[in-house]
């Protein structure tokens, strides 16, 4: 037998078409519940939020406010803490500026002090300078008036059996036509002893008549020219006034060369003026340099003291 199938009555389309609301399809199609807020926002309305997560919710909400609350309470410490360490730092720093301040007046007034002590430290030495000058100028002149009464000549042939004033009397009559003199000669010496670079040692003559030594030394200055070739004369000098002296010989043969040259007639000599240390070059009535015995002693490191060496 044949079991007979019931047929279900067709729906009309529109019956097809209209979706049936289940409580499924409603809740799928509920709007997702709003987060609440947090770090302190928290929303008090938790009628969004499905049961099931409102504790949790409210966990999280508990610890979060905890949490926000200990960062602030921390924030605010620090805070605190960083006002007073600049409040600390701002003190330090006006007491150093004040300190600063004072120092540079200090500072000023140092260098005011030092200023003037530089001055009178100037000054004194400007004076002790001076006064070293006075006081060698005095010592070389008193050291010159104490050769007065010598002379020295140059160029004398040494001979090593010699007499020393026979040479010197001969040289004053052949050369210089001074056949008598007032005084005999005190001491008549070499300087030093013959070499092979001065074979021929000055001679030191000392007189006792100062009328006889400046009678030798006008005739030698009234020589001719040709007739001094390699002989001199001239009075016994402190070693720095003869340095000076010395210094000036290659300038006065200077001038003569040059007015040689020229056709010019030039009278040049080297003049020591009485009771001084200096020594002048004079050209035809002009002194055209002068040379200090005292600044050669003054720049000469060899000597400590003034004294005399031949």
């Amino acid at each position: 037998m044949r079991k007979q199938v019931r047929k279900r009555p067709r729906k009309n389309s529109s019956e097809q078409k209209s979706p049936v609301s289940t409580p499924e399809v409603q809740r799928s199609e509920r709007p997702p519940p709003t987060p609440p807020k947090m770090a302190g926002g928290v929303d008090p309305s938790l009628d969004n939020i499905s049961p099931e997560l409102r504790p949790l919710v409210q966990l999280l909400s508990s610890q979060n406010k905890s949490l926000h609350d200990e960062v602030m309470a921390e924030f605010k410490s620090v805070r605190t803490e960083l006002s007073e360490q600049i409040q600390t730092v701002t003190f330090k720093l006006e007491k150093m500026a004040t300190e600063v301040s004072g120092l540079r007046d200090k500072t000023h007034v140092l260098e005011e002090t030092v200023n003037y002590q530089s001055k009178d430290i100037e000054e004194l030495q400007q004076a002790l300078h001076a006064e070293k000058r006075e006081r060698i100028r005095a010592t070389l002149v008193a050291e010159r008036y104490s050769m007065k009464p010598d002379i020295i000549i140059r160029g004398l042939p040494y001979r090593r059996e010699e007499h020393p004033d026979q040479v010197v009397y001969s040289f004053l009559s052949t050369a210089l036509g001074i056949n008598n003199l007032t005084s005999p000669l005190v001491a008549v010496h070499r300087l030093s002893p013959s070499t092979q670079n001065q074979p021929n040692p000055p001679m030191l003559v000392r007189l006792v008549s100062l009328l006889d030594r400046e009678l030798i030394l006008n005739s030698w200055r009234k020589l001719a020219a040709d007739k001094k070739r390699g002989f001199a004369v001239h009075e016994h000098l402190p070693k720095p006034v003869q340095q000076a002296r010395s210094r000036l010989m290659q300038d006065r043969d200077n001038e003569i060369t040059k007015a040689k040259a020229e056709n010019k007639e030039v009278r040049a000599f080297i003049r020591v003026p009485p009771r001084d240390t200096c020594a002048l070059l004079v050209v035809n009535g002009k002194t055209l340099k002068k040379v200090d015995g005292v600044d050669i002693l003054l720049h000469t490191t060899e000597h400590t003291t003034v004294k005399q060496v031949y």
